[in-house]
């Protein structure tokens, strides 16, 4: 049933918000906004058929921890 729902929602993004600007905005604002919309259906179809996505924390853990190693801190990544 979200699957639906996610197909609908996005089905309407698309009808109502981007087609209608498609002329007006420049090609690369398209492009950017094509890829962003594309991106992110992508991502909520996968989560709507329980796909296990995995976040950011583990990335943003290690960089902060690599940037306060530099600077002589104590090391939070793993």
């Amino acid at each position: 049933m979200m699957t639906a729902i996610v197909l609908v929602l996005f089905a309407l993004i698309f009808v109502l918000d981007y087609l209608p600007g498609l002329k007006s905005r420049a090609k690369r604002a398209n492009f950017v906004y094509a890829l962003f919309l594309a991106v992110s259906f992508c991502v909520l179809l996968l989560y709507s058929l329980d796909v296990p996505i995995p976040g950011p924390t583990r990335a943003i853990q290690a960089a902060v921890g690599k940037i306060s190693a530099l600077l002589g801190g104590q090391d939070y990544g793993r």
